[in-house]
């Protein structure tokens, strides 16, 4: 991606420099270093300049990396900004990936109420545009607030249909945080399938030498019993401790 930005700035493709910038972002804030917030400013300078509308996938990747980095109203600022963007190009495809985005944002900012109507205007897309990729993340978020407000058999099935959903994903990046979630609701309702869902994702966290982040594993650390089970999340997380991610 840098030689792409440097050949890009030669010939003056600022599209594919707000690209290069934006996936080295990305590349960073997965290494845990915030040298990414750089590159996703770089990318932001130049997009807002050329008025591209590339500039949206900046937005959308910034804005979960600062959720990262626990820079949650700032995180808020430049989805929305995004938001507001995609409308007035008229992008379509990049505003409903922003939209998936907002169910989250509002759950970690305490606004459960707004969570849960981000999240019902996210899934009732489907009918009209088919399923999306950012429905586990909509259905985690829904099981957290339905299980903290006692509402058990909706949080275990909206845990359920995230665990479904990321697997059809095929994607570590969605299944991992889909296991925690699960395995912090089923524990939370008494539930078996929460060891099931804990020995999974330990096991998944021990054999992935990709340097995928252990993402969930704040929400799984509540759910560990035996000390052997610390000790191997320990272990994992041993291994990205060069990390600034607070979570």
């Amino acid at each position: 991606a840098t030689e792409v930005v440097r050949l890009a700035e030669s010939l003056g493709l600022d599209d594919a420099r707000v690209q290069a910038l934006t996936t080295l972002g990305s590349v960073n804030m997965h290494a845990g270093k915030r040298a990414a917030l750089d590159f996703f400013d770089q990318a932001l300078a130049l997009g807002r300049q050329s008025r591209t509308p590339v500039i949206l996938r900046t937005h959308a990747n910034l804005a979960v990396s600062l959720v990262g980095f626990g820079e949650m109203a700032r995180a808020r600022e430049v989805l929305r900004e995004g938001l507001a963007l995609a409308e007035g190009f008229g992008e379509q495809a990049m505003g409903r990936w922003l939209r998936g985005q907002v169910p989250y944002m509002e759950f970690c900012l305490g606004d459960w109420d707004e969570a849960l109507r981000a999240v019902g205007s996210f899934l009732e897309e489907r009918e009209r545009l088919g399923a999306h990729y950012l429905e586990h993340d909509a259905h985690e978020t829904r099981a957290m607030i339905r299980l903290g407000r006692d509402d058990v058999n909706g949080a275990l099935e909206d845990a359920a249909t995230a665990i479904a959903g990321a697997r059809v994903a095929g994607d570590r990046q969605a299944l991992y945080p889909a296991l925690a979630t699960g395995a912090f609701v089923y524990a939370g309702a008494g539930a078996v399938e929460a060891s099931r869902c804990k020995e999974e994702l330990l096991r998944m966290w021990e054999e992935d030498r990709g340097g995928t982040p252990p993402y969930g594993s704040h929400l799984l650390a509540f759910t560990l019993g035996s000390a052997g089970e610390r000790q191997q999340l320990a272990n994992v997380l041993g291994r990205h401790k060069g990390s600034t991610l607070p979570w």
